[in-house]
């Protein structure tokens, strides 16, 4: 897999993308309505929160949010902020920059001009930013974070991401194999998804560590029944 595409060709790598094959028989249940999304869903539903599902309608469901520009995220979360950022091409993180310069990126960016990047670990908690940001009520109604003392709580309930037009991050398990909500403010984001069965997190360990790894598609690895 050619990631050097996003940059040197960013519709020809999307069209590669697009056409992996992916033919598990999974498909994430759409909710119209997500009132009824709670956690006594949660725990009245067999494998209710096992499996991705898509809630139309972020108000329905209980989130709150603010319009957002990329310049309101640098000034409410904190202009001088550092954070990490990745080159999509390479998926290696580069020096920390500022939410200021990563604003400035953002206005200013074009394809022929600016490398692919990727912000993907701004945690907000505690900022402007967090406090104007309300998880959906399901996910307030498990969250184990906060049934721990407030002093205690680690910062890692609300991350904003944000990306350029044409990025990628490859197949990957969240930090401590958690649970993540997603709402997409603007653009659109797609996603692959293999379940996490004892054969095939074995075979993610041996190919998150092994030398071919940023040339193949781990769902090549898996087999396209094993991929939604």
């Amino acid at each position: 897999m050619d990631l050097s595409l996003i940059e040197k060709d960013p519709a020809a790598f999307a069209a590669l993308m697009m056409a992996k094959p992916h033919g598990s028989a999974f498909t994430p249940p759409i909710h119209e309505d997500g009132a009824d999304i709670d956690g006594a869903w949660c725990r009245a539903t067999d494998a209710a929160v096992d499996a991705p599902f898509l809630i139309r309608g972020h108000e329905s469901a209980g989130l709150k949010r603010p319009e957002l520009t990329i310049d309101d995220v640098a000034i409410l979360a904190g202009p001088d902020t550092e954070v990490p950022v990745l080159d999509a091409a390479t998926q290696e993180q580069q020096r920390r920059w500022t939410l200021r310069e990563w604003a400035a990126y953002m206005r200013e960016k074009t394809p022929t001009t600016h490398k692919v990047l990727n912000i993907l670990s701004l945690e907000v908690s505690g900022t402007r930013l967090g406090a104007l940001v309300r998880a959906p009520q399901f996910v307030r109604d498990v969250d184990w974070v906060s049934k721990t003392p407030e002093d205690q709580r680690p910062k890692v309930r609300k991350y904003c991401l944000m990306s350029a037009k044409g990025a990628f991050t490859d197949w990957h398990v969240d930090m401590g194999g958690s649970s993540v909500w997603y709402h997409v403010v603007e653009g659109a984001k797609v996603f692959w998804f293999a379940p996490p069965s004892p054969k095939n997190l074995d075979a993610y360990a041996k190919w998150i560590s092994s030398s071919s790894q940023s040339k193949t598609w781990f769902g090549d690895v898996l087999g396209e029944s094993e991929v939604s």
